[in-house]
């Protein structure tokens, strides 16, 4: 099972896009399929951010297939 302590390898959080300055976080997962980012601090007005989960980091519950890398930028 995953747990908290381990999402910090599992997820990227960034400013200014996917190769920015890296966001510190706390991650925590419930109900073994939501992963909730919470930066440190408030994010800026008007800055890029980007949040990814790594390739291959997570498998499945059902049958332990790696989960493919995903990303948002906003």
């Amino acid at each position: 099972a995953v747990t908290s302590a381990y999402l910090p390898e599992c997820v990227q959080f960034r400013s200014g896009g996917a190769g920015g300055v890296s966001v510190p976080f706390t991650a925590s997962i419930s109900n073994s399929d939501t992963i909730t980012v919470t930066p440190n601090a408030s994010l800026t007005a008007g800055q890029t951010y980007y949040v990814a989960v790594v390739a291959d980091k997570l498998k499945t519950a059902a049958g332990g297939k790696a989960i493919p890398a995903a990303s948002a930028t906003w």
